[in-house]
């Protein structure tokens, strides 16, 4: 039986632990959405009718559930931004020097130990010229403080050659995306599809404290603020449409 521990590059098992963050973040999704009221999700006005318009969400309902849609995408994509670095950190270690995240020893090819100082990306696109700027800038000085180390940006997904062509202009140095940077922390090139089972596992398995699957609560919650909606602004119509451009500009 293939092994599915997913383990630190001295071997520790850390399994349990980035179940744990995955879970983490799970229930944060559910209470957040279950604590969502209308005046949390701040429309701006002139798009809601501009895009409202050219999608047909003439009512009170449709709407509704575009802004949670939305709101929901927004919300889930930066969570788990910051829950891949967590589990990341779970691989390494924090550091206190300004300039990186989280921070490995690995023996380079002479078998001699080299601290990497690592900034952390979620995904290939997220970084401009000017944040490429910044980061080149803060691991040059985490280096400087520890002479011989080296410094790294992490991309938690996505291809090497899907990575910006600005990221790769302007950074100063090396960077690993996706299964690659996965493997360089966990010195493990299964690391990647290992998380994946794990993903697949708590997706399959989660149940919210509430018994309800994320389905059902958005629907749940469709429906009330579908009702906040029409007590504030009315069901359709001109008047509706006036009364949210007069509440939100």
């Amino acid at each position: 039986m293939v092994d599915q521990s997913i383990r630190k590059i001295d071997g520790t098992d850390i399994t349990t632990e980035i179940h744990d963050i995955m879970i983490k973040y799970l229930n944060n999704v559910f209470k957040n959405l279950r604590n969502l009221h209308l005046d949390d999700l701040t429309p701006n006005p002139l798009l809601m009718k501009l895009v409202g318009t050219a999608a047909e969400l003439n009512s009170a309902s449709t709407i509704v559930e575009y802004m949670i849609n939305a709101r929901l995408e927004r919300s889930t994509s930066t969570g788990f931004g910051n829950t891949m670095q967590k589990i990341a950190t779970a691989f390494c270690e924090m550091t206190g020097v300004g300039g990186a995240d989280i921070s490995i020893v690995k023996e380079n090819e002479f078998g001699v130990p080299v601290r990497w100082y690592i900034q952390m990306k979620s995904g290939p696109n997220t970084v401009n010229k000017d944040i490429c700027v910044q980061i080149s800038s803060e691991l040059q000085s985490a280096i400087r403080r520890a002479p011989g180390s080296a410094g790294l940006l992490g991309i938690g997904y996505g291809k090497p050659d899907r990575v910006s062509g600005i990221t790769q202009q302007y950074l100063s140095f090396d960077f690993e995306a996706g299964r690659d940077f996965w493997e360089f922390i966990s010195k493990d090139p299964e690391c990647y599809r290992k998380l994946w089972s794990l993903t697949i596992f708590i997706a399959n398995n989660f149940e919210d404290r509430g018994g309800l699957t994320l389905k059902e609560l958005i629907e749940m919650k469709r429906e009330q603020l579908t009702e906040q909606f029409v007590y504030k602004y009315g069901n359709s119509g001109e008047r509706m449409w006036n009364n949210f451009l007069e509440e939100n500009m």
